[in-house]
């Protein structure tokens, strides 16, 4: 079902974007750029959603018109998104083309069309090209929706064209609110840890609950160990893990180091067992490179690198820390 209203860290973008609209001063084709899971698709709908009413009050969708009614089903003849197909990483030119024939008709309920690509950084060189032909030639009260976590990833000849709307992570009680009321039978320790994995993200730490993730992270806190003890090697830890839970393990263990040197180095309260028998006594210095080795791991898998290899060079490199570590002590 999609969104019709703003969330309520939003409402500060929204406003500005209200203003922009009414004044005429609001772009054709916006970026919406921030981490992965502040709630930026959330902020696309409600924003197309007030576009698309017909009754909007003070840029914001009345939810009793026909509009909000197809909006909110699903069903809008005026929206369009654009994302992978299953099983591929990469929005291809035929999409983006398909979508610049529907966009160059005239709007079935006569206010807008909106368009929403999610995420933008999908687009592959050729499906780029296609599209700034749209941005430069907008059909008629089309509105392109582009949003990404990585705006840098984007050509600049892609980005120049665009309006930027940031969306940084929520404050720290918004978002503990929101997901207290979103999971309210969850233990608050464990809310309190999906959240500091998820770097504040809301809409994050509640995908690893929703997703089953936070019960498997006592397995791979577990590999990990056993992988610095000795007892299995760093190509039995990664089978252990598995190709399929290669990115969700590779955020998770990035998540577990930089709250880690949140704690080492700013002197943020830890919360308990998050990275009990993985860093504890780690050196800076190791801390570093493995952060950056995941980090360089995430982008290989988004490229479509083979995630049993990435997962055996990552753990690898993270056994020869440890090791170092150990003989270092």
């Amino acid at each position: 079902m999609a969104a019709l209203n703003f969330l309520p860290w939003q409402s500060d973008a929204a406003v500005r974007t209200g203003e922009a609209h009414r004044i005429g001063r609001l772009g054709h084709a916006l970026l919406l750029a921030g981490p992965r899971g502040v709630g930026k698709r959330v902020f696309a709908e409600a924003f197309a959603a007030a576009l698309l009413c017909e009754q909007p009050a003070a840029f914001a969708a009345c939810g009793r018109c026909r509009s909000c009614v197809l909006f909110a089903a699903g069903s809008h003849p005026d929206w369009f998104t654009l994302q992978p197909e299953e099983d591929k990483r990469d929005i291809a030119i035929d999409a983006v083309r398909e979508l610049g024939e529907r966009l160059s008709l005239s709007a079935q309920l006569r206010r807008a069309k909106v368009a929403c690509i999610d995420p933008a950084d999908a687009l592959n060189v050729n499906a780029v090209n296609a599209l700034l032909k749209t941005i430069e030639e907008p059909p008629q009260g089309t509105y392109l929706l582009l949003l990404s976590s990585r705006p840098r990833a984007l050509p600049a000849t892609l980005r120049s064209r665009c309006q930027h709307l940031k969306f940084p992570v929520p404050a720290s009680a918004a978002a503990v609110t929101w997901l207290a009321q979103q999971h309210p039978d969850l233990d608050p320790g464990q809310r309190e840890a999906a959240l500091r994995l998820a770097h504040g993200a809301p809409f994050a730490a509640a995908e690893m609950i929703t997703g089953g993730l936070l019960q498997r992270y006592p397995i791979w806190h577990a590999a990990l160990a056993e992988l610095a003890s000795g007892t299995c090697d760093p190509l039995q830890a990664a089978t252990r893990i598995g190709k399929d839970d290669a990115v969700p393990f590779v955020r998770w263990l990035l998540a577990v180091l930089t709250d880690w040197l949140r704690v080492r180095v700013g002197g943020a309260t830890p919360v308990p067992g998050l990275s009990a028998g993985i860093t504890a006594a780690g050196p800076l210095a190791g801390i570093n490179w493995l952060c950056q080795s995941s980090i360089d791991t995430l982008r290989s898998l988004e490229r479509n690198a083979n995630a049993q290899l990435a997962l055996e060079a990552l753990l690898i490199g993270w056994r020869r820390v440890v090791v170092r570590r150990n003989e270092d002590a």
